[in-house]
Formats: C-alpha cells, structure tokens, sequence
C-alpha cells in the first residue's frame, strides 16, 4: 500500500492512501523499526489534520492507535464522566457525585477549550440562585480541576484545553468573612463533652472539635492522623 504524506505535525503524518480519499495518520515506531498508518476515518483533509494535532497537543507518542480508539474528552460533562470512577472511591464521593451532577446539569455541554470566566460566573450565579452557597461552588469547581488534570495526565485532554477555573473563595475570602460567632474555649470543650451521655455523640463531638468542623477534614482524615497514645 502507498501513502502520500500532505504534512507533518510533531513526530506524526499527515497522509492519504494513494488511489483514495481516505486519510491516516503515519509514525515511525522504533521498537518495530517500521512506519505504521493508522485510519483517521476521514476523508475531509481539515478533519484529519486536527485529529493528528490533538494527538500532538495530548501528548500522545508511539502507535496512537489506542489514543483514536478512545472518545476525545472536549466537555464538561466528557472530563467528569472519565473522572468518576477516581471520585466515587474518595471519602467525599458523595460530596463529589452531587458536584458533578450539577456541574453537568448547569454547564454539562461546554467546550473545556472555549471556556473563559463568564462560563464560570454563569455557572456560580446559577447554583447560587440555587441555594447553594459560594464557598460550595468553589469546592464543587475542585472536582472539575481535579477532573481535567486526570485526562491531562492520561493523554486524553490537551494541557492547552483546559481552561482557567476561577478561584472564588481564596484564603482573603475567608479571612474577611464576618465572624460565626465566638469560638469556645477548651473548658468550654470540654464541660461539653463531659455532658454527652451517648457514644456515638462524644465521637462525633471529638472529631468536630479536633477538626474545627471542617467537612473536608473530618472526610479526608486517616488512622495516621490519630495521635492514639494521646486518647
């Protein structure tokens, strides 16, 4: 079989099956001292040429054909979808699948490569109008950050796809948040705990106090955590 090469992009061809329309994509493959063409399963020359730069900008080397058999991540939903079986194992699994099902639902069928920060603050204005509150729709946007460096490290999304997710709640946010209330004392704390007459309310209580409440700590912590010798 013969093959014309149209154009070259990083380490891979651009090339067309002599006698047809069909186009593949060619790469010299060291390890089988030959060049190999895979089917880009196009005929239209722009089609193909963007098919072989997505390769190119995921990092994609060697024989691509795995790469092409698998679905190209270019939504929202697409990178929270790859990404679920990652979060359904984490302690805020949860958490995370309420995340991403409105994430979905608000802004599901966005490009990730068009993205820019009035998609964001569509989506935050929307959840808000929801109830949920600003400090949920920053910690709901860490899934989706969490998503896109997964399919970036799996050369399934290009680095220069994944657009810049706003941070709305940084650490000055919190510090010039108006106080909850005063904090108790350790006295405090501790005629608290002396009053409670059921087990599972003291464990409670003493992960809240050792946690400042905190849902992401008390989720995330680990038996390494726990200092025992001290209990």
């Amino acid at each position: 079989m013969a093959y014309n090469t149209l154009t070259k992009i990083g380490t891979f061809g651009v090339c067309q099956k002599v006698g047809t329309e069909n186009f593949y994509v060619s790469v010299y493959v060291p390890d089988k001292k030959s060049m190999i063409y895979r089917s880009l399963h196009t005929t239209i020359l722009t089609e193909a040429t963007d098919k072989v730069r997505d390769l190119v900008e995921r990092g994609v080397e060697g024989d691509p054909i795995d790469a092409l058999a698998k679905k190209p991540l270019r939504t929202v939903a697409d990178v929270l979808e790859f990404h679920r079986p990652v979060f359904e194992q984490q302690a805020s699994a949860e958490f995370n699948g309420i995340a991403a099902g409105r994430m979905t639902r608000l802004m599901g069928d966005n490009v990730l490569q068009v993205m820019v920060r009035k998609d964001f603050d569509g989506f935050k204005n929307a959840a808000m109008a929801e109830g949920i509150s600003l400090s949920t729709v920053a910690r709901t946007l860490t899934v989706l950050r969490s998503a896109c460096k997964e399919a970036v490290g799996e050369r399934r999304l290009a680095v220069n796809s994944v657009p810049r997710i706003p941070y709305y709640l940084s650490k000055n946010h919190v510090r010039a948040a108006p106080p909850k209330g005063r904090p108790m004392s350790p006295a405090e704390i501790a005629r608290a705990i002396d009053r409670l007459e059921f087990l599972h309310l003291l464990i409670s209580v003493v992960w809240l106090a050792n946690t400042a409440s905190r849902v992401g700590a008390i989720l995330d912590a680990t038996a390494a955590q726990i200092d025992v010798n001290s209990v």
